[in-house]
Order: C-alpha cells, then sequence, then structure tokens
C-alpha cells in the first residue's frame, strides 16, 4: 500500500519577503535602521562566511545591539550555548552562517536578514524558513549590493516561486514598497 500526502498550501509559513539594494557602509546602516524602527525581539541574520558572522555581531554589539554569532568555527557545546541564549531571548539578534539555517527550531523568529546572498538556491528557503511558523506571519529582508546579487535573488525567486518585494528609502526616510519599474514596449522599426 502506498499513501501520499500532497502539501497543503495553508500550512506553508507566511512570510512577507523584501529586498533592499544597499552597498558598502550603507548596508551595515539600513540594517540598523530597520532592526530600529522595528519591534522585533527576535533576529536571525545570515552571513556566507564565519568571518562576516564574528565581524557583523561585532559591529552590532558596538552599535549596541544585543547580538551574537554562531558558525561552523565553533565547538558544539558553545553553538548550544549560544543557542539556548537565544531562545530563551537573552540575545535579540543571532548572526549566523548557515550552519544555523537548518534543523534549529526556535519559535517566535519575529525577521530574517540576508546580510549576503546565500550561495544555493535552498539555503534562502532554509534561513526565511526560521520565520513564520508555527502558522505565524514571518518576514525577512534581503540586502543586495550588487547587480550579481540582484541577479542571483531573483534566480533564487523563480525557483521557489516567491515574490520579492523591492524596497526603497523614500523622502522621509521611511522604507516603502519602490515604485514598479515601468516595462517599456520595444520599438519596432519598419523598413
Amino acid at each position: 500500500v502506498e499513501l501520499t500526502v500532497e502539501p497543503v498550501k495553508e500550512s506553508q509559513p507566511k512570510i512577507h519577503q523584501y529586498m533592499l539594494e544597499s552597498v558598502g557602509r550603507q548596508k551595515l546602516a539600513d540594517l540598523c535602521y530597520i532592526l530600529e524602527a522595528n519591534d522585533f525581539h527576535k533576529v536571525m541574520i545570515f552571513c556566507n562566511t564565519k568571518y562576516s558572522t564574528a565581524s557583523l555581531s561585532n559591529l552590532l554589539r558596538e552599535r549596541g545591539f544585543n547580538a551574537d554569532c554562531l558558525n561552523g568555527d565553533m565547538r558544539q557545546s558553545e553553538r548550544n550555548q549560544i543557542m539556548a541564549r537565544f531562545r530563551s531571548g537573552e540575545i535579540s539578534i543571532l548572526v549566523a552562517t548557515d550552519v544555523a539555517a537548518r534543523g534549529i527550531d526556535v519559535l517566535d523568529v519575529d525577521a530574517v536578514f540576508n546580510y549576503e546572498i546565500p550561495l544555493e538556491n535552498e539555503y534562502y528557503l532554509h534561513r526565511i524558513g526560521r520565520t513564520g511558523r508555527a502558522r505565524k506571519k514571518g518576514i525577512s529582508f534581503t540586502l543586495l549590493g550588487s547587480f550579481p546579487e540582484k541577479a542571483k535573488l531573483d534566480e533564487i525567486a523563480k525557483f521557489a516561486g516567491f515574490r520579492i518585494v523591492p524596497m526603497i528609502f523614500d523622502e522621509y526616510g521611511c522604507l516603502v514598497p519602490a515604485p514598479a519599474e515601468e516595462k517599456h514596449p520595444t520599438s519596432r522599426r519598419r523598413f
């Protein structure tokens, strides 16, 4: 006997996904602005390298945020201790590599940030899947630094069938959806 269970659309997490083009030092400033402007209690920020996680968590702590990092260079006991502190709310921002995206069950993660674009399409799914759990709504932000990153995010969105809303800062400094790009019809020459 073979049983097949089809996925139910309603059980898929409801995660609002946004992207913001931000380069160089502005990327950290934009991240801090979004963190300060929202009432997030638990946030996960993903980077691609161990060095990036340590560096970013240090920069966030220097700016007054309660942050720590998690990466593969740490002993298992150290990772367990950091995760326990994050679960309990003692740490509000966890900066991690993709080692933390899979198999970690933390409830009530308010937002996920992709500070760096993941190297593999499925890593994006694992990263944003840390929010929007237990039928709650989640939110994810991806900070883009270059055209190749934009192309990679477009590829990820197509791969997963996601709609990722582009955001900009308006003249008042508020984060708002970017105006829709106008599609110009290609003009045809007549000979």
